[in-house]
């Protein structure tokens, strides 16, 4: 995590060799003018589609996803194997996604 978040917040431009530091190693990407970090379980290479410089808010294209065979579960991404994050913008903390609470477009059809 701290390697991820160290990658999040240190410039290229003030820290060249930021990736390194970071303990990560990276391949270019085959879709994306990026590096893709070795390490991480899953990758989503993305194009810019637009940015609103007033709030941040940040539209891209997903060109190509790819997950780690030892992530997959019957071919599929498994997120119990990927431990996937999330940034709580309000606590300014990183979480854990947890457990499944209800099966999908499929909980609330007793009110329909």
């Amino acid at each position: 995590m701290k390697a991820c978040d160290y990658l999040g917040i240190a410039s290229g431009n003030k820290t060249p060799d930021k990736v390194s530091k970071s303990g990560f190693t990276v391949t270019k990407s085959a879709f994306v003018d990026a590096p893709v970090v070795n390490e991480l379980p899953l990758v989503l290479e993305c194009e810019l589609v637009s940015m609103n410089e007033e709030n941040c808010n940040v539209v891209g294209k997903i060109l190509n996803c790819a997950v780690e065979e030892s992530a997959m579960t019957d071919g599929k991404p498994d997120a119990d194997k990927m431990k996937p994050i999330c940034f709580d913008t309000c606590q300014h903390v990183y979480r854990l996604m947890g457990a499944i609470v209800a099966p999908a477009f499929s909980c609330g059809k007793k009110l329909m």
